[in-house]
C-alpha cells in the first residue's frame, strides 16, 4: 500500500509570508513646486465649486420656469372652463330664442301680429316675353300680417 502523504494539501499557502519591508522613498519637494501644486489644487476645487453652483442655479431656475408655466396652464384651464360654461349658456339661450314657439309668441305679443287667414293669400302672375309666352304663377303667402 501506498503511504499517505499530505501532497494534496499545500500548507505553505496558508502561512503568513513576510515580505521584506521597503523603505519609504522620500520625495524632495521645493517650496515653489509645493506652491504650484497648492495653486493647481485650489483652482481645481474652485472650478468644481463653480460648476456645482451653476448646476444648482440651473435647477432652481428650471423649477421656477416650470412653476410659472404650470400657473399659466392652470389660469388658461380656468378661463377655458369659464368660456365653455358661457358657450353652453349662450347656446341654450340661442336655441330657446330661435324656437318657433318663442318667435310666434314674441311676434304676437310685442308686435301685435296675427296668423294669416286663407282669404289674405294673394296670387301674382309674371309674364315674360321671349320665344313665347311663359307664365309663372307665384304665390305670395306671408306667414304673418300686421
Amino acid at each position: 500500500m501506498a503511504s499517505q502523504s499530505n501532497v494534496a494539501y499545500d500548507f505553505d499557502r496558508f502561512e503568513i509570508q513576510r515580505q521584506p519591508q521597503r523603505k519609504p522613498k522620500l520625495k524632495v519637494v521645493t517650496k515653489k513646486q509645493q506652491q504650484r501644486k497648492n495653486k493647481e489644487f485650489i483652482a481645481k476645487v474652485a472650478v468644481c465649486v463653480a460648476i456645482f453652483f451653476v448646476g444648482v442655479l440651473g435647477v432652481i431656475f428650471s423649477q421656477v420656469a416650470i412653476t410659472e408655466i404650470t400657473m399659466k396652464i392652470t389660469a388658461c384651464n380656468q378661463q377655458l372652463e369659464l368660456l365653455e360654461s358661457d358657450y353652453r349658456t349662450l347656446s341654450a339661450e340661442l336655441e330657446s330664442s330661435m324656437a318657433l314657439n318663442n318667435i310666434e309668441s314674441t311676434v304676437t305679443r310685442e308686435n301685435g301680429m296675427a296668423k294669416l287667414r286663407e282669404d289674405q293669400v294673394t296670387y301674382v302672375s309674371f309674364f315674360r316675353m321671349g320665344t313665347g309666352w311663359m307664365n309663372w304663377k307665384t304665390t305670395i303667402r306671408p306667414s304673418w300680417s300686421s
